[in-house]
């Protein structure tokens, strides 16, 4: 199974319509860590590409979700950026 992590609802719907569209089942699940999407392996080479292109653009949108609900100061480590001249 190809598995796709997601950690808002929206974006994990919408790529599921995204695969539904390609006629390709799938299931969801919860995890600890976020919402899991798991596609059969047998799906074509052309589908697996078209379905990781898809996924790259919506991991995209959740980067930008993230730096917009944290209003751009979150850097990897969770902390606030230090002042310049201090």
């Amino acid at each position: 199974m190809f598995e796709y992590i997601f950690f808002e609802t929206a974006l994990r719907d919408r790529f599921v319509a995204y695969i539904a569209e390609r006629g390709v089942s799938c299931t969801m699940q919860d995890d600890s860590l976020g919402m899991v999407v798991a596609v059969p392996e047998d799906i074509s080479k052309e589908t697996a590409i078209a379905l990781e292109r898809y996924y790259d653009e919506l991991e995209d949108e959740q980067t930008e979700l993230v730096v917009e609900e944290d209003g751009g100061l979150r850097q990897s480590s969770g902390s606030r950026p230090a002042e310049i001249g201090k």
